[in-house]
């Protein structure tokens, strides 16, 4: 059911981390509470703003796959900041640009 409500489906890790954090219960409780702990997570974190939140900052962040572009929470694109000394380093870990 939780997975109609948040579509954690089309999302790996999401579900991953609510397995993770279910896990420790799996031998202590029946799978219908398991469920039931599953639903309730991700109802929370679908809809409490501070949750999806943390959810989001949480994420890993995605990089291009050249490694050029790096990229921040829902996959925004981070530029560096005029003047910094933050360079890109290519996969033969020469400095690229």
């Amino acid at each position: 059911m939780f997975l109609a409500m948040t579509n954690s489906s089309a999302d790996p890790w999401l579900k991953a981390q609510i397995d993770a954090a279910v896990a420790p219960y799996r031998d202590r409780l029946s799978e219908e509470e398991i469920a039931w702990m599953r639903e309730q997570l991700a109802e929370v974190l679908a809809a409490d703003p501070a949750a999806s939140t943390l959810v989001r900052r949480a994420r890993p962040i995605t990089v291009d796959e050249s490694g050029e572009v790096r990229r921040g929470p829902g996959g925004q694109v981070i530029q560096a900041p005029a003047g910094s000394n933050v360079v890109s380093i290519g996969r033969a870990g020469k400095k690229v640009g």
